[in-house]
């Protein structure tokens, strides 16, 4: 009957509405997670380590610099060694270049007398840009507040200086334990190359890291479904 025709081409024209939307959105969505991921690791497409983050050596920091695919590298050092308050934070020490402050999302270029913190530090122990804190025996200031998009987590207190100083803080006989790598292209030759450098060399490539392949995968797969 005319109804019943009727009827049937307004479900499948709804239908075919509902399903472009979900399309869209699914889209979007998985836009908005590679934007977000892309805002997590900023300029970095490599970063390298040891398991342990211990200290690299000048010379093999030197070698991967000479590789022609890499553009530009940040270095820094991180340790869960420094404590504020009493309490243990997520410390890195910056060499002040652009990579590390994207990455981290802070602006200041520090000296050795000055820390930059993230707002969950900031309010835990009401810090504000202007005072000082007392870390070891060090007197600092606090010359920034940043974000906390930096981590993932947001109740990680931070606290960001100079890699010197969190050498001297932490008493270890190296700054740098962290490479941070902007590349032209070929990503996973230029990891390959970097681990024959040294086999124990942690190396994590922003585009394979499995969590962010396996969250794109789930969109792509939805959009094809």
């Amino acid at each position: 009957s005319k109804l019943l025709t009727i009827s049937c081409f307004f479900s499948v024209f709804i239908g075919t509405i509902l399903i472009i939307q979900m399309f869209n959105l699914s889209l979007s969505a998985a836009g908005s997670y590679e934007k977000e991921m892309r805002y997590l690791y900023e300029d970095c497409d490599i970063a390298v380590s040891y398991t342990d983050f211990g200290g690299i050596k000048e010379e093999l920091i030197d070698e991967i610099m000479n590789i022609k695919t890499v553009s530009k590298i940040g270095t820094l050092m991180y340790s869960n060694e420094l404590s504020i308050n009493g309490a243990y934070v997520y410390a890195i020490g910056t060499d002040n270049s652009e990579m590390v402050k994207s990455r981290y999302h802070f602006t200041k270029n520090l000296n050795e007398d000055q820390i930059a913190i993230n707002e969950v530090l900031a309010k835990v122990d009401n810090y504000n840009v202007g005072d000082y804190i007392l870390v070891g025996d060090k007197r600092l200031e606090v010359v920034e507040v940043f974000e906390d998009g930096a981590m993932s987590d947001s109740s990680i207190e931070m606290a960001i200086v100079k890699k010197e100083t969190l050498q001297e803080l932490t008493k270890k006989d190296y700054n740098i334990n962290i490479l941070m790598i902007k590349a032209e292209k070929n990503l996973d030759n230029l990891s390959y190359e970097i681990r024959r450098m040294d086999n124990k060399f942690n190396v994590l490539v922003f585009e394979t890291d499995e969590a962010y392949k396996d969250a794109v995968s789930s969109f792509q797969v939805f959009i094809i479904v």
